[in-house]
């Protein structure tokens, strides 16, 4: 988002910096459902992963045909991807049931350390 206006710049088009704010609302959206998503996978809720998949697939697909319809111009691309994207994380969370459990991370640090030092470490083993 800091970058915005110089993406509009080197484009040479205002329009990029509002574009590049908007796009950055849906990778925050969908960071927030990694881990809901992972969740349904890893308890075998493929049928609930998938159809949340296909629905979100279809708000796309719609959004998409019908702003472009309406000459939308690239807000038709970015508004259906936004509104998508929190489709996304509010079904995932709601399905999966998770809830993020700050406390206990904030008791053991110590948790954290092992698990950043574990991924660091399956990142050179599978080298």
């Amino acid at each position: 988002m800091i970058f915005a206006g110089v993406w509009a710049q080197f484009y040479q088009s205002p329009l990029a910096a509002p574009l590049t704010r908007a796009m950055v609302i849906t990778f925050l959206f969908q960071a927030a459902a990694v881990v809901p998503a992972e969740l349904l996978l890893k308890r075998f809720r493929f049928a609930v992963h998938e159809g949340l998949q296909t629905i979100h697939e279809l708000i796309l697909f719609i959004g998409w045909v019908a702003l472009s319809i309406a000459r939308w111009g690239p807000w038709g691309l970015v508004v259906p991807t936004i509104a998508g994207s929190m489709f996304w994380v509010a079904t995932t969370w709601t399905a999966s049931r998770f809830r993020p459990m700050l406390a206990h991370l904030k008791n053991h640090p110590s948790d954290v350390c092992s698990l950043l030092m574990a991924s660091v470490g399956d990142v050179f083993h599978q080298q």
